[in-house]
């Protein structure tokens, strides 16, 4: 005897899809957990123990902190000396101000005296006094811009940089005649 066709007791899978195409990676060096390069920092801490991270290389640079905390106290008061220069002399070269750094010391010598004044002597010698602590402050603090300046360009720090950025100055053509300089980058 034949027995009638009867459904399974147990449900038949739903059929499986086919497997997906592989998607090409979004960047050409793609290693399963790595980071893009648009999103690794331009630079890194230098550990001398360890060797550059894979995609960086060492560079040397100047401290930037000790190269602006000098600039802008030296250039303030640097510039307070040429502008008193130029306004008390009509010969503005020959003004000791416009000397950096050692032009406030060498004024000193020749603030004005009170030998011909008999009448407001107090007042003169409070305006020599002045002076004299005013160009002692003055080159102290372009002494110490200056000196913060030069530690800085001196005593350079490493970096881990990375290998795929580059930023270059080049000459470039801006249409018909005109040319000039760009700054180029690839991050």
């Amino acid at each position: 005897m034949v027995s009638p066709a009867y459904p399974p007791a147990y449900p038949q899978p739903y059929p499986q899809p086919a497997a997906a195409p592989a998607v090409p990676p979004p960047y050409p060096y793609a290693v399963p957990g790595a980071v893009p390069p648009s999103s690794r920092p331009l630079r890194l801490p230098f550990d001398p123990d360890l060797p550059p991270p894979l995609g960086y290389h060492v560079e040397t640079r100047a401290r930037s902190g000790f190269v602006i905390g000098g600039a802008i106290p030296f250039g303030f008061f640097y510039g307070i000396s040429l502008m008193e220069a130029f306004l008390r002399t009509p010969d503005f070269e020959t003004d000791v101000l416009a000397i950096p750094v050692l032009g406030p010391f060498m004024a000193i010598n020749r603030a004005d005296t009170c030998a011909g004044v008999q009448d407001h002597r107090i007042a003169c010698k409070t305006k020599r006094d002045l002076k004299y602590v005013w160009y002692t402050f003055d080159g102290s603090i372009q002494v110490l811009g200056a000196a913060l300046m030069t530690v800085g360009f001196a005593v350079r720090k490493r970096w881990y940089f990375r290998d795929d950025a580059r930023v270059a100055v080049v000459p470039t053509s801006f249409g018909g005649t005109r040319t000039g300089l760009a700054v180029v980058g690839r991050f």
